[in-house]
């Protein structure tokens, strides 16, 4: 028997959750009183790096730390930011000042984005391609993408690559780091590089998001099941207040075959979830989820 495993890491959240959330009332929150819990000064703040990762579209290709970091720079020197920033997608994360952790709801950024790279470093097809879609960001973000493009600080592509252009991916989001940053900043070539440092409330402890029971799995593809081919499929996407994953937020963080994608994303707009929670309020927020498609015989 061929059978799909539909995998998912938030359910393990979702079991955990599911009990003190069942009869909690199905309605929308009071939006009244979700503006005054959240405009109400923060007990606590956390102070944030925002990070830059830039890779390659194409998996074989790999990008050196050094280009990487020069991208970087030339973004930081560019980069115009709005005021004041748009903070509209939350995130849990591990927080607290002076070595004191707790789990802690915090304004996050996050932002997609792709682009052409021709051999002398110039960028074209600038466009946002996932993330919390703020627009003042985003088009922050492009137009000094677009301002180093213009300068002579833009980095020429690494001479161990080939071809005239390639297609790059760049993500902006918070780095998991607590070390405050000297000057000048680091390169952390790993989680990515170092773009500004912003300070966000804490909001205090919330219920993380989970999926809702009767979520269905998507279709395994056909050709892939006489195949006998197994994947996986690891998304990341914005979840908003009302429970539903914005499909123009999602980011394809891995994946084993293009078929594998094309199901997920087709089942995407379907799934519904538990949206975070904070004292009864619903926000927008991160998530990230697997899916595995298994062969059981």
């Amino acid at each position: 028997m061929i059978k799909n495993r539909y995998s998912l890491r938030l359910l393990v959240i979702g079991l955990a959750v599911l009990a003190s959330r069942r009869g909690e009332a199905q309605g929308p929150v009071d939006s009244t009183a979700c503006r005054s819990v959240l405009g109400a000064p923060a007990p606590d703040s956390l102070s944030e790096t925002v990070g830059l990762t830039v890779r390659a579209f194409d998996s074989s290709v790999t990008l050196t730390p050094r280009y990487r970091a020069d991208v970087a720079a030339g973004v930081r020197e560019m980069l115009r930011l709005p005021t004041p920033l748009p903070l509209i997608v939350y995130n849990q994360t591990r927080g607290g000042e002076k070595g004191h952790k707790y789990d802690t709801v915090i304004p996050t950024i996050s932002g997609a984005y792709a682009a052409t790279v021709s051999r002398d470093g110039r960028f074209s097809h600038l466009r946002v391609v996932g993330g919390a879609r703020a627009a003042a960001f985003d088009s922050a973000f492009l137009a000094a993408l677009q301002a180093l493009s213009d300068s002579s600080l833009a980095p020429a592509l690494p001479d161990t690559l080939h071809g005239d252009s390639i297609e790059v991916r760049m993500a902006v989001s918070l780095l998991d780091t607590a070390d405050p940053l000297p000057d000048p900043l680091p390169r952390l070539t790993l989680r990515g590089d170092p773009l500004f440092r912003i300070r966000v409330p804490a909001l205090g402890p919330g219920k993380n998001v989970a999926p809702m029971p009767g979520n269905r799995a998507p279709h395994y593809p056909t050709a892939a099941r006489d195949r006998h081919v197994e994947g996986k499929v690891l998304l990341q996407f914005v979840v908003d207040a009302d429970g539903r994953g914005i499909p123009e937020s999602v980011q394809i963080k891995e994946a084993t075959a293009t078929e594998f994608v094309e199901a997920v994303l087709a089942a995407f707009p379907n799934l519904r979830f538990y949206p975070l929670d904070v004292r009864g309020c619903h926000l927008a927020s991160l998530a990230q989820m697997p899916f595995e498609f298994h062969l059981s015989r």
